[in-house]
């Protein structure tokens, strides 16, 4: 008797052991779902982006529209901010008088870029949200402008011409994010 029981207490424990070590039984990894989410990201020009950056944070999960405005916002801010140090580093390393100038046009324009995406905030906050949109269509023009200094050779860096289109899907999104928002238009 003493056999059975050690060896049903050895298959407990081997069972709970496999069962606490088994990848396939640990948490999968967190994705933020959001009815809302799946209604903004097909809307904007580029929905995959969309996706990536609304569902990158699983508080996502709960938030309501102006929660995603505001969220939105903060990452548009963040990819204008790492540019602008993208461009400031190019600046820098630039020889030619004319591409010199090319660079601090986009430094500028993402200064301004940054700036109205920081008045949008505000006026998500407020709920002026036509100003709202005023302000990230600013921002997502500020990118586009930044492309516009470089028509004629030599042409715009990759990495800027990337980081140019970013922005612009990042405003993108705040645009469809205001254009649900109650009272806009």
């Amino acid at each position: 008797m003493a056999f059975s029981y050690c060896s049903s207490s050895l298959f407990f424990s081997l069972l709970l052991v496999i069962l606490f070590i088994n990848p396939s039984s640990q948490r999968p990894s967190v994705k933020a779902e959001n009815h809302l989410i799946s209604e903004i990201c097909p809307k904007t020009r580029n929905p995959s982006l969309c996706l990536q950056a609304l569902e990158s944070d699983p508080r996502s999960a709960s938030k309501d529209l102006k929660g995603l405005g505001q969220f939105s916002i903060d990452i548009a801010q963040a990819s204008a901010k790492q540019t602008s140090k993208i461009i400031s580093s190019l600046t820098n390393q630039a020889t030619d008088p004319k591409l010199k100038g090319r660079y601090e046009t986009c430094s500028e324009n993402y200064a301004d870029a940054i700036d109205s995406l920081g008045q949008a905030k505000q006026f998500l906050t407020s709920g002026d949200y036509n100003s709202l949109n005023i302000y990230a269509s600013a921002a997502f023009d500020g990118a586009g402008t930044c492309e516009d200094s470089f028509e004629g050779p030599p042409n715009i860096p990759t990495q800027l011409h990337q980081a140019d289109l970013k922005l612009e899907d990042l405003c993108d999104i705040i645009l469809v994010i205001s254009n649900l928002l109650p009272g806009s238009k």
